[in-house]
């Protein structure tokens, strides 16, 4: 169950040009446990999004981050109905070892994982075996899709950089739970 990485998902001119139109989105930094989350983030889906004990309201789909949706899903199937953004300032920026497995996750559904702008490690790790790391530099233009069920196997995380680096945006693309899906 090993996760599909393109290095060139896009060419670097559609890598600049979505990664510029990213930017007028209302980005936010909230807090986690009393501390500012070490990332901004944005989130586009059908309703609030609710994890690690905050609220992130969606904004609306652009017509540039719907045409890479579909993109992704020629190429390598799914129905995503959100996506959640993340943008890195620096080397600093950060996420801790997680799974995403929120029950309003369809776990049955792949999740396709976009990069933009500066390169960064993404390490992931069996739940059951910690101590076995791989890692995936994350370049711009790059693309990681994880197959449907690996958030209930593996965990992943984003390290601060021991290397200055500049911006980087992620486009996590997933499917949501809806009322009419059974269970939800």
């Amino acid at each position: 169950m090993n996760p599909i990485f393109v290095k060139s998902f896009l060419t670097p001119l559609e890598a600049e040009a979505l990664l510029a139109s990213v930017q007028c989105l209302p980005w936010t930094r909230g807090q986690f446990r009393g501390h500012p989350v070490p990332r901004e983030e944005v989130w586009i889906g059908p309703y609030a999004y609710k994890f690690s004990g905050r609220t992130l309201e969606p904004a609306g789909w652009t017509a540039e981050i719907a045409a890479i949706r579909d993109k992704i899903q020629a190429q390598y199937g799914g129905d995503y109905n959100s996506v959640l953004l993340n943008r890195y300032a620096n080397a600093r920026d950060s996420v801790s070892w997680h799974s995403d497995d929120e029950p309003e996750m369809d776990s049955a559904h792949l999740i396709a994982s976009l990069s933009l702008g500066a390169s960064r490690a993404f390490l992931v790790r069996p739940i059951t075996h910690k101590n076995s790391v791989q890692t995936y530099v994350l370049t711009s233009e790059s693309l990681l899709v994880m197959p449907a069920g690996f958030q209930q196997k593996y965990q992943h995380c984003v390290p601060k950089s021991k290397i200055a680096c500049g911006t980087r945006v992620n486009l996590t693309f997933r499917r949501m739970k809806l009322a009419e899906d059974e269970g939800f």
